[in-house]
């Protein structure tokens, strides 16, 4: 299986000075490579007895395997060789590596229902997953998800892990319902915990649901992303939008660095979004989008309270029970915030009197990052991009004419249930508003939730009509008959 990167301008891109900061930053500054200090390795199949040619569940052998060699100082190493198998709700411990074969596919065992479940998990709410690594033996090997019964599913889930590998992966997706890595947090000895020192690279994943894609990363500390390649949803999604991890405050991502990212007929390659988390410092050099919405996706943070109500309409409670505490106008338009339908959000309105009186009864303002350098972008007209319609006001006006109806669904949106085939709309879009006006006495400024990024070194090729590189909030055109 081949990585099928634009290597020849990131190449081209990477001689030129923009890359200078990041130059020195390299997987081993994140990741150190235990593997040669592993005392035992075994095959799956020779040792511990997996048929793998039918399509039976394996899980209780892989896990015996990862039990038994975690109890040996300084662990082992699992051959995994050509042929299929069929896992779920693996835990990997500390000090094991999984070698699989570049001909082997892993499939997801049916859970008996269809709550959600993951294949691997690295560590959990009981163990510290340190020194451990899931890798193809060379190229890569085949994660297919697109057969799964059950759709709420992913390969990776790392929630609680120290100094951990995922590299040589291809997921073949079709629109299931996570992102095929996630990056979480839970509760480990009394203390909420998330990883850290880790890095993920050479992964792809192909026909990804507009809303995931790749990879999402809700909470890791000082993490590498190399060579990710993503058809649909989003390539990497730094998006901390888990609705407990808001309330209770912990987690978020910090020193998150990455290069060569690409993605093609999707979202966008990009995505960097707070929500409510206060998050630190990201870097990326090397953005690439092909036939997508957007190369970049920058959102501002924001305060949202949620309600869960049985059969409850939009419109209708969630803003009253926002308004109710923090006065009128405080609620914006209530939306859909998963759970079947029975979960809604309404964001609390971004001035300055609702967002402290959120802080005082919520406890929780507008999300942010630190320092956030994004360099080396490029995108690609096309005209099948996944675009959403609260994005169409980033689109040209003549470009909307040509925003696909896609049948046979009821409403015209994608399989995924949430977009549409539509064009382009602009390499980078920061949904923020920029140069707020300071008066005379120092007032004014931006609101919370605005943040500054760096955005250097941007390309935008085939566009027919946009002729900016970068669109900000105040750039939306909600009503062609008033725009452009």
């Amino acid at each position: 299986m081949r990585l099928y990167f634009r290597k020849l301008w990131l190449t081209n891109l990477f001689l030129g000075g923009a890359l200078a900061s990041s130059a020195a930053i390299k997987a081993s500054d994140f990741y150190t490579d235990k593997i040669k200090e592993a005392k035992k390795t075994v095959n799956l199949v020779k040792d511990y007895k997996v048929n793998n040619k039918d399509d039976q569940d394996d899980s209780k052998n892989l896990q015996k395997a990862i039990d038994d060699l975690t109890a040996i100082k300084k662990g082992g190493v699992i051959n995994i060789p050509e042929g299929k198998y069929y896992f779920k709700n693996i835990i990997l411990k500390s000090n094991v590596h999984i070698v699989i074969d570049e001909k082997a596919t892993i499939y997801a065992t049916y859970p008996g229902s269809d709550k959600n479940f993951m294949i691997m998990s690295f560590g959990d709410e009981s163990h510290r997953a340190k020194n451990v690594s899931v890798r193809a033996k060379k190229g890569m090997y085949t994660v297919d998800l697109s057969v799964s019964k059950n759709k709420n599913v992913r390969m990776f889930q790392v929630n609680n892990s120290e100094n951990f590998l995922i590299e040589g992966m291809n997921i073949l997706d079709d629109n299931t319902k996570f992102n095929g890595i996630t990056l979480g947090y839970c509760k480990y000895n009394g203390k909420y915990v998330m990883p850290e020192n880790g890095v993920i690279k050479n992964c792809r994943i192909e026909k990804a649901h507009y809303g995931y894609g790749l990879i999402q990363s809700q909470a890791s500390t000082n993490v590498y992303y190399e060579n990710i390649w993503g058809d649909g949803g989003v390539t990497l999604r730094l998006e901390t939008d888990n609705l407990k991890m808001n309330d209770l405050q912990v987690g978020g991502n910090h020193n998150i660095h990455g290069k060569n990212i690409y993605c093609q007929n999707g979202n966008a390659a990009l995505m960097i979004s707070p929500h409510s988390m206060q998050n630190g410092h990201v870097e990326m050099d090397g953005v690439e989008s092909v036939n997508c919405g957007f190369a970049v996706r920058i959102g501002k943070g924001y305060v949202s309270k949620k309600q869960k109500v049985a059969n409850l309409k939009p419109g209708t409670y969630a803003n009253q029970a926002v308004e109710s505490k923090l006065g009128r106008g405080c609620a914006q338009t209530p939306y859909a915030r998963g759970n079947g339908g029975t979960r809604w959000a309404a964001r609390v309105t971004q001035k300055d009197a609702c967002l402290d009186k959120a802080k005082l009864e919520y406890g929780i303002e507008p999300g942010s990052f630190g320092t956030v350098k994004v360099s080396n972008i490029k995108s690609t007209y096309g005209t099948t991009a996944q675009v959403k319609s609260k994005h169409f006001k980033y689109m040209p006006c003549p470009e909307r004419k040509l925003i696909r109806v896609c049948l046979p669904t009821k409403d015209g949106k994608n399989p995924d249930g949430e977009s549409f085939k539509a064009p382009s709309c602009v390499t980078v879009v920061n949904t923020k508003r920029i140069n707020f006006p300071v008066n005379a006495k120092g007032k004014g400024g931006a609101p919370k939730g605005y943040w500054n990024v760096e955005i250097t070194n941007v390309e935008s090729v085939g566009y027919p009509h946009q002729s900016k590189d970068i669109l900000y909030e105040q750039d939306a055109v909600k009503n062609c008959k008033e725009g452009k």
